[in-house]
C-alpha cells in the first residue's frame, strides 16, 4: 500500500502523477507488485530503482506531479526530516493507475462500492452515547514503545496486521484502543495494564505483502489508521481494573488476562469515554483539540 496526502490525490487519479520517492531503510516494492493507493484505488508497479536525491531530474518532478526538480527535493526532505539517517535510501516507485474496470474486478463488485457516510473525525467532548454506531476493539500492544520508535516511516506507523476475525471486520470509523503492559511505559506497577493509543480506523484490507516485517503469508490483514483522528498518550492511563474480572488474580500480568484482540462492551467504552472527556479540552468549533497528555501525529 502507498498512502499520499490528499493534495496528491487528483493529479494521480488523473494520471498526471506516475511517480513517488520514498526514503526507506529496506525496499518494500517490487516492479509488477500490485499494490493499493487509499482514495484512489488499485495500482501497478511499473519500476523500483535507488535514486539518490543529487541525482534526480527534471522528468523525476514532471512524473512526480512538481513543477521543477527544486520544488520535489524539498516536499522530499519536508516529508522526510530525518534524512537518509539510519540506513534509509530514497527509491524511485513508478506506478500506474488501473482502469475501472479493472477496479470493479479487483474488488470483486459489479459496480464501485457507495462512499460511506461522512463521520466524525475527532473523540470528541460529548456523551458516549454518540459513538455507539462504531465498534471498538481493544488491542494488547506488547512491546508499544519499542515498536511505534521502529515504525519511523509515515506510510507505515498507522499500520497494524492481524489475522484476527474481529480486526478484520471493522470499518471506517470505528476505534482501536491499544493497551501496554507497565514494563513497555517504564510504569508500574510492571505487569499491570495501561492506555497508551487510540487508533480511529480509516480502513482494513488485505495485506498487500508489501512490508517485509509483516508478510502476508502470517498477517491476512492490514487496518490502516485515520492520523488525523489517532493520539498516542505521552502520559499512558492506567486502566488495569477495566480490563479485568472482579475474580481474576491482580497480580495475573495483563498479556495473560489480554489473548487476542476483543470487541469492548458497552459499559467499558463508556468508561474509557469519560476517561478521554477528561484527558480531551473542547475548542470554538465544538471539536477536541488533543491536550497536553496526547500527543498526535
Amino acid at each position: 500500500m502507498l498512502l499520499f496526502k490528499k493534495k496528491f490525490l487528483a493529479a494521480i487519479r488523473s494520471r498526471e502523477k506516475t511517480q513517488t520517492v520514498r526514503i526507506w531503510r529496506a525496499c518494500r516494492m517490487r516492479a509488477g507488485q500490485r499494490s493499493y493507493i487509499p482514495g484512489v484505488g488499485y495500482i501497478r508497479i511499473t519500476a523500483v530503482d535507488h535514486a539518490p536525491l543529487a541525482e534526480l531530474t527534471e522528468e523525476d518532478a514532471r512524473l512526480d506531479g512538481f513543477s521543477s526538480r527544486a520544488d520535489l527535493v524539498a516536499e522530499i526532505e519536508r516529508i522526510y526530516p530525518q534524512g537518509l539517517s539510519d540506513g534509509a535510501r530514497p527509491y524511485r516507485i513508478r506506478f500506474e493507475v488501473f482502469d475501472e474496470a479493472t477496479q470493479r474486478r479487483m474488488r470483486g463488485e459489479r459496480s464501485s462500492p457507495p462512499k460511506p457516510p461522512a463521520r466524525e473525525s475527532r473523540l470528541r467532548r460529548e456523551r458516549p452515547e454518540d459513538t455507539d454506531d462504531a465498534t471498538h476493539a481493544l488491542v494488547y500492544w506488547r512491546d508499544y514503545r519499542r515498536n511505534w520508535e521502529r515504525r519511523h516511516d509515515a506510510d507505515r506507523r498507522w499500520h497494524w496486521h492481524s489475522n484476527a476475525r474481529i480486526l478484520a471486520e471493522l470499518t471506517a470509523g470505528d476505534r482501536v484502543w491499544f493497551v501496554a503492559p507497565g514494563a513497555a511505559v517504564e510504569r508500574m506497577p510492571r505487569h499491570a495494564g495501561f492506555l497508551v493509543a487510540i487508533w480511529e480506523v480509516q480502513m482494513v484490507t488485505p495485506n498487500p505483502d508489501d512490508d517485509l516485517a509483516y508478510p502476508a503469508a502470517d498477517y491476512a490483514h492490514r487496518l490502516v489508521a485515520n492520523p488525523d483522528a489517532s493520539y498516542l498518550l505521552d502520559e499512558p492511563i492506567g486502566i488495569d481494573a477495566l480490563l479485568r474480572r472482579p475474580e481474576s488474580d491482580t497480580r495475573l500480568h495483563i498479556g495473560r488476562v489480554l489473548q487476542g484482540p476483543r470487541r469492548l462492551r458497552r459499559e467499558v467504552v463508556e468508561r474509557l469515554m469519560a476517561l478521554m472527556r477528561d484527558t480531551l479540552k473542547p475548542c470554538a468549533a465544538g471539536s477536541a483539540h488533543p491536550a497536553s497528555t496526547l500527543r498526535e501525529y
